[in-house]
């Protein structure tokens, strides 16, 4: 007998677990490995559905103050008729000096076109 127990001290054998709780040990640790996934999955659900519902209650919790009432301006903002009129009538002077320049334009090609005709013109 002191001869197994000193080979038993040697080779540490007393240290391991007996190899009729491994079965045992695994079930166990199979059980808490299961309830921390559950855990973990209930836990991001949670925290999921509060960011959700801070999300919410920031939509909802929108508050306006009205500072001053409103009130109707001194004169109307538009149409703005000084503006409209000055736009107008530089527009139409533009477009008048155009004009006069294209008609112009227009009149010497004519001039042009009848002095060549005359003079393409047999003379009898």
């Amino acid at each position: 007998d002191n001869q197994i127990k000193n080979i038993e001290e040697k080779t540490n054998i007393g240290a391991l677990p007996s190899l009729a709780k491994v079965p045992e040990k695994l079930v166990e640790y199979t059980n808490i490995i299961q309830k921390l996934k559950i855990s973990e999955a209930v836990y991001k659900n949670l925290v999921k559905m509060y960011e959700q519902a801070k999300f919410q209650e920031a939509k909802e919790n929108i508050y306006v103050e009205i500072i001053d009432p409103p009130s109707l301006p001194d004169k109307p903002v538009k149409p703005k008729k000084k503006l409209m009129v000055a736009v107008a009538g530089v527009s139409s002077l533009i477009l008048g000096i155009f004009l006069a320049f294209f008609l112009e334009w227009i009149e010497n090609i004519r001039r042009r076109h009848q002095e060549e005709s005359i003079k393409n013109e047999p003379t009898s």
